[in-house]
Order: C-alpha cells, then structure tokens, then sequence
C-alpha cells in the first residue's frame, strides 16, 4: 500500500491489480484536495480500510482474488459510510447489476475512464459522504434533545404529582379539623360562625374535587406521554 504525503483530511483508496493503471490514477488525481493511497488487491484493500479512514474506494472490477464488486459487497456490509466508485473494462450487464445490488455502487465507470469525469466524481462523492454525516449528526442531536425533553417532562410530572399529593393531604387534614370542630360545637351555631364553618367545609370538598381534577389529567398526560 502506497500513500502520498498530504496535510488534507479525506482520503481516496484506489484498487487496481495493474501498477501502471494505478500509477496513471494517482498521477491524473495527484493535484485533487485529498489523500490518495493505492492497494493492489482487494484483500489489501480489505486491510487498509481496517487500520485507517477511508472516504472513496474507487476499485477495478477484474483483480485476481477478490472482485471489485465483491471488495465493494464488504465495504457496504462493514465500512457502509465509505463512498464506492467501480471501474471496469468489460462492459457487462450482470457487473453493473451485482455491483449496484450488492455492493451499494456510487458510480459507474467503464476503463478507460475520463479522468476529468472520475475526479468530479470522486469530489462528488466525498461531498455526498459530508451531508450524510452532517445528516447523521442533526439526527443525533435531535434525538438526544428529544429524550432530554421526555426526561424533563417525567421529571416535572413526577414533580406535579407529589405536590398535588402533598397538597390533598393538606387540605384532608383541614376536612378532619374542620369536621373535628363541628362535632365538638352546638348544632346551632349564631351567625357568623356557622356559616363561617360551612364555607370552610365547602371550601374543603371543592379542593378536594379540584385536585381530583388535576391529578387525573396529570395521569392522562403520563399515559399520552408513554404511548408516543
């Protein structure tokens, strides 16, 4: 495996078995803004991308060993992120079609291919490969800002519901106190005592029913909450 010496960040694998069409590549893609490195088989092509990033596999159909297509088969079974260009100088159906199917091909070439063509490509493809990524990290984000939003809402639920039960032991003491209090006073009571004691009793069953409100749209919105 060769790599010339670049200071860019994405990189361009090219695999030919022949040393003099891979020379002619990288001479034809020496002045595009990336790295090239070269593999002459698909196997090594297999190893390169184990031990480093790689963006674009541009990778010839007829090798010995392992086809292009089948290089390009376990690039988008292992490495699905890396973009897949695929040369060949037989012009055959069932190639196209198997390295469409099996390999996820970005682009199709037939050698000898337009060198001015294959480096648009190539700059195409790494410019797909960006917004995908870019995509993939707006989806992330997304997502955790959503579940950091479910959390948030749990937590103020949770939140809602001890102090509405704090609050209906509150005013259940009340109702004893007050209940307490009329057990304990004369039947009749002057004005305005005995009303005031009747207000305060009614005052207690409608706080008690206002809290039975709340607390079952508190219930109704945990459960909507748990469905979605």
């Amino acid at each position: 495996m060769q790599e010339t010496s670049d200071p860019m960040t994405h990189t361009v694998l090219l695999v030919d078995d022949d040393p003099n069409v891979l020379a002619g590549l990288s001479r034809a893609l020496r002045r595009q803004p990336y790295i090239l490195c070269t593999a002459r088989s698909g196997e090594e092509a297999v190893w390169v991308l184990k031990t480093r990033d790689v963006d674009v596999v541009v990778a010839d159909q007829r090798m010995p060993g392992m086809l292009g297509s089948q290089l390009l088969a376990w690039i988008a079974q292992n490495r699905p992120e890396v973009m897949r260009i695929i040369l060949t100088g037989h012009v055959e159906a069932e190639t196209a079609i198997e390295a469409i199917n099996t390999g996820g091909v970005y682009q199709f070439f037939t050698k000898p291919c337009n060198e001015v063509q294959l480096a648009i490509a190539i700059r195409k493809a790494i410019e797909h490969k960006t917004l995908l990524a870019e995509r993939q990290r707006l989806l992330e984000a997304l997502q955790t800002r959503l579940a950091q939003s479910e959390l948030s809402s749990l937590d103020q639920q949770y939140r809602l519901r001890a102090a509405v039960g704090d609050l209906r032991r509150a005013v259940q003491a009340i109702a004893a106190a007050a209940g307490a209090l009329a057990g304990q006073l004369p039947h009749r009571l002057a004005p305005p005592a005995g009303s005031t004691l009747t207000e305060l009793l009614q005052a207690v069953s409608e706080a008690e029913r206002l809290i039975g409100t709340i607390q079952s749209a508190v219930t109704l919105q945990r459960e909507r909450a748990s469905s979605t």
